[in-house]
């Protein structure tokens, strides 16, 4: 025993010690677990110089099991033996207390949160979509607003929006009779039915919850993807990779990754769908076998669940999903009931990669520590979290970019987290975007929505930028997707960023300071409007708007009409504040049937008229009153009209359950004063 024993005085009262020390642990309070949501295990941090040793045998007096030592950080993840005992708060404290009693060993010790993935729901993986087995042919009615417009030239091939690639996705396959087809918008041409009989599917509850034009929500398939520019990203960097061959100059560099998340269940065609990635991970992603963290940074106990894939495809996966063109992830890690694991395999091997994703809410004064050093070494893109009203943990607090979400229509999603440290949002919701994926041995589209999901389309455009700007900073790339922002409805109030990620204008400016990078990065910090600013691109797009309305005014020809969209939609993202542009722009999607994407292309102050909107920012404002106790606020909130019945986003139910809350909820989950979570209690039972 050495040094230890002398510490505990006599060797041979360890078992006794040990004894005694788990007896208080089990006393401590009632003899049932406390289950309180999310918590597990501590983390124990040690003085320099502390021998591996002392510490095993400190964990065998203290009656707990090494979950994870971290050399980096000189701290021990550790867990009660009992299961049930790492989620009982207060033996943690106990346990934390008497950790703390060795202070010639110990430093701190920190009681350890779960993390939790940022889905928008339980189950949010579910697949809409069933493809025919041999290939990804057969997707009717989803193909983007281009195919469900449907065609203006009796060949079927007119595509005027964006929002999926021809030569991944064929055209749609379904032929409808005389008698089922609806009214074409832009003109005469066949249009898709309503009925689900017409549809190939076994069942007609099959069909795509988002059917564009027969659904509530008439949103095109990768309607995200359109909203932040990607297919305008695709059509630039393929342009400027074929300018720079044929000039022999090189192609900029491949912009390396790093993903730590929940989980990474295997994914048969993660060569196709994920080519870059290197080849070492798609054999972990293809296998998921139980490979070492060191090897693949990978717990076998989280190879069941798809969140980190799904990510993973958003970040640099084949078009139409992924925002990421110049995108290499290099560096993945999943997390256990530590966070200390993942972050050690992420800064292993220096450098890390220049940009890490994290789609995930990460919890407990363990993590705080990790993350700080992680964001220090690092660019780490967060999810701000689903769990509004509540605040925006400690740890997620050090990212250095904290991403939110939008409705469709560009107000604020109910669950999306508020705070001024949020940096942009992404319209995503619940409803996003589409990866690839297996059912029951049948090829599908899987749906995947929340924070989760914007966080990595923000990642996907900071690796462009990345690609252009080797060197660049986490303040840098902060402030490029600041300037560059599309302000909506939802971002007005400054709690959700600074408004929507634009995708194409982050690579136009990033293109631009290329010429003279790094130099030039001076010119960052530049205004908008000023004429030499690498964000003004006012000119050119008031050049691409005229061209959209002589184009789209002939509206004689399928080129016409696709021409003019894509001219639109290009002056519409390099100058997000030109209202007319904005107001043309919703024109065409609504006539289409759109009106939720409509709504968030066209002009802010209109939209805040909107009703929807309207019931959306009373609703955020309702249960910001309820989680602060606030009666006066709740009282104020009501009486213009606030829901009490609105959800809010995921609570922390009793046993660590997550639901979706309303104003009474949210009041016995967040309110720690009993007189006013009683007073806010009674005041909304009392309502009719």
């Amino acid at each position: 025993m050495g040094k230890l024993a002398n510490r505990y005085h006599l060797t041979v009262w360890i078992g006794l010690s040990c004894f005694l020390i788990m007896e208080s642990l089990a006393n401590s309070g009632s003899t049932e677990a406390i289950s309180v949501g999310g918590y597990w295990g501590v983390d124990v941090f040690y003085r320099t110089g502390a021998p591996d040793q002392e510490k095993d045998q400190l964990h065998t007096l203290l009656g707990t099991k090494l979950y994870y030592r971290s050399k980096r950080f000189n701290s021990d993840a550790v867990d009660l033996i009992a299961i049930s005992d790492n989620q009982d708060l207060k033996k943690l404290q106990t346990l934390c207390l008497h950790y703390r009693e060795q202070k010639n060993l110990v430093e701190k010790c920190l009681i350890n949160k779960k993390p939790e993935t940022q889905s928008a729901e339980e189950g949010i993986d579910q697949a809409i979509c069933q493809e025919a087995p041999t290939g990804y042919g057969n997707i009717p009615s989803l193909n983007s607003l281009a195919t469900t417009i449907n065609n203006i030239d009796p060949t079927n091939n007119c595509r005027p929006f964006p929002g999926i690639s021809p030569s991944d996705v064929p055209p749609q396959t379904v032929i409808t009779r005389p008698d089922k087809m609806r009214p074409d918008p832009f003109g005469p041409g066949r249009q898709i039915s309503c009925n689900p009989k017409d549809f190939p599917f076994s069942i007609p509850e099959e069909r795509p919850e988002n059917d564009p034009l027969c659904g509530p929500s008439k949103l095109s398939t990768f309607w995200s993807q359109e909203a932040v520019g990607t297919p305008e990203v695709q059509e630039l960097m393929d342009r400027v990779l074929r300018e720079r061959q044929e000039a022999k100059r090189a192609a900029p560099e491949r912009a390396k990754v790093g993903i730590i998340d929940g989980g990474f269940g295997p994914m048969t065609e993660v060569r196709e769908r994920l080519p870059n990635i290197g080849t070492v991970l798609q054999q972990c992603l293809t296998t998921n076998a139980p490979t070492t963290p060191r090897t693949c940074g990978l717990r076998p106990e989280n190879n069941r669940s798809t969140h980190g894939i799904q990510v993973s495809q958003l970040i640099a996966g084949t078009s139409p999903v992924g925002v990421g063109q110049r995108s290499d992830v290099t560096r993945i890690a999943s997390v256990g009931t530590h966070f200390s694991e993942a972050v050690d395999h992420m800064l292993a091997d220096p450098p890390p990669p220049p940009i890490v994703n994290l789609s995930m809410r990460i919890e407990g004064d363990a993590s705080v520590p990790y993350f700080e050093q992680l964001s220090q070494q690092t660019t780490t893109v967060a999810a701000a979290g689903n769990f509004f009203p509540a605040p925006i943990t400690e740890a997620n607090l050090k990212a250095s970019i904290l991403v939110g979400s939008l409705q469709p229509n560009g107000a604020p999603s109910s669950f999306s987290n508020e705070h001024d440290a949020v940096t942009i949002s992404v319209p995503v919701d619940n409803e996003l975007a589409y990866s690839y994926g297996h059912e029951n041995g049948n090829k599908v589209l899987k749906k995947f929505g929340g924070t989760s999901a914007a966080t990595p389309m923000v990642t996907g455009a900071l690796s462009n930028v990345q690609s252009f700007l080797p060197g660049i900073t986490s303040a840098e790339l902060k402030k490029l997707l600041e300037k560059t922002a599309i302000h909506t409805s939802g971002t007005r109030f400054g709690k959700n960023g600074a408004g929507s990620l634009n995708a194409y204008a982050l690579l136009r400016v990033a293109i631009r300071l290329s010429q003279n990078w790094p130099a030039n990065r001076n010119a960052i910090n530049a205004n908008t409007s000023d004429a030499d600013s690498p964000y003004n691109f006012i000119a050119e797009s008031e050049r691409y708007f005229s061209k959209a309305r002589r184009l789209l005014s002939q509206f004689n020809s399928c080129a016409n009409l696709k021409e003019g969209l894509s001219a639109m939609r290009t002056a519409f993202f390099l100058d997000p504040t030109n209202n007319n542009i904005r107001q043309e722009l919703y024109t065409l999607y609504a006539t289409a049937g759109y009106k939720a994407q409509a709504e968030f292309y066209g002009n802010v102050e209109t939209a805040m008229k909107n009703p929807t909107t309207i019931a959306t920012i009373r609703n955020r404002s309702l249960m910001r009153a309820v989680s602060t106790g606030d009666l006066e606020g709740v009282k104020k909130a009501i009486k213009q009209g606030a829901d009490i019945h609105t959800a809010s986003g995921i609570l922390y139910a009793e046993g660590g359950a997550s639901v979706n809350g309303n104003a009474q909820d949210v009041a016995k989950a967040y309110i720690n004063d009993p007189v006013k979570r009683n007073a806010i209690v009674t005041y909304l039972n009392g309502l009719p």
